[in-house]
């Protein structure tokens, strides 16, 4: 559960800052609840390929900063 300031502030948050949350909250929900299928969808990865495309520079640093 996402606290209530994480909840109050997670509008004004960038994209990367959102990811990172909603990363936390993958990782919680596989150690606590231990899911057989859990989908993640990452703001900063999407944004970036409709921006700039599949297989360019600014997706793969997505992809690359998602991955770390």
């Amino acid at each position: 559960r996402l606290t209530d300031e994480t909840r109050a502030g997670f509008g004004k948050l960038s994209p990367t800052a959102r990811d990172h949350v909603w990363m936390e909250a993958a990782c919680h929900a596989i150690l606590t609840q231990k899911p057989r299928f859990l989908l993640l969808h990452l703001l900063n990865c999407d944004a970036l390929h409709h921006r700039c495309g599949p297989q360019t520079f600014g997706g793969y640093a997505a992809v690359g900063y998602a991955d770390t």
